[in-house]
């Protein structure tokens, strides 16, 4: 009966979803904006990844292959899903960069778990300002790692019905991001939140 250009709710050209809260999408936007953020400071800075690899003493093989793997991991991750998050996207496709970025973070907080049980003050690796592995560090990757983890159970879509719930999110994700990305440096030592900044 004639020919129907809605398309279907499931499969690689599913319509996107509407009407997600906004704190799934800041989420989205915070996990996959700090992801992507860490393997850009690695990338300009790869030595200090590899000098962290090395004195944390747990990884097995070259630090310069870890740290290499990790950058790729997090450009590739951190890149597609912030752009999926922030343009919207098919339902499926941001679940799958969300469940490995997901991942990444939430192995990295267990990672530097066993860092620190091992009582190793290394630099964390995080990108930025040094900040030795600890509660604040281990903490900011599972939280990261939690939140992109909702973002699988409840995927986003189109949700931005005018300019100002645009401006509003992305004053959210940004401050919650510029936050979070500094807490653990401020705590290791609160002078270099400003040399950050």
């Amino acid at each position: 009966p004639g020919f129907s250009r809605k398309r279907p709710s499931h499969g690689p050209f599913a319509r996107p979803r509407s009407g997600d809260p906004v704190a799934i999408v800041v989420a989205g936007l915070v996990g996959f904006g700090l992801l992507l953020a860490a393997g850009a400071a690695h990338l300009l800075d790869p030595d200090g990844l590899i000098s962290a690899i090395e004195e944390q003493a747990v990884l097995p093989g070259p630090a310069r292959v870890w740290a290499w793997s990790l950058v790729a991991a997090q450009l590739s991750i951190g890149g597609p899903g912030l752009a999926l998050t922030w343009l919207g996207h098919f339902e499926g496709t941001i679940g799958s960069f969300a469940a490995m970025g997901a991942f990444q973070l939430l192995s990295f907080a267990a990672y530097l778990g066993l860092v620190m049980l091992r009582g190793s003050t290394a630099d964390c690796g995080c990108g930025g300002p040094a900040a030795p592995v600890g509660h604040w560090s281990i903490g900011r990757a599972a939280f990261l790692g939690i939140g992109l983890a909702a973002t699988v159970a409840w995927p986003a879509g189109d949700r931005f019905n005018s300019l100002f719930e645009s401006a509003v999110t992305a004053v959210a994700a940004g401050s919650l991001g510029t936050v979070v990305w500094l807490l653990p440096h401020a705590m290791a030592d609160p002078f270099q939140v400003r040399a950050a900044a």
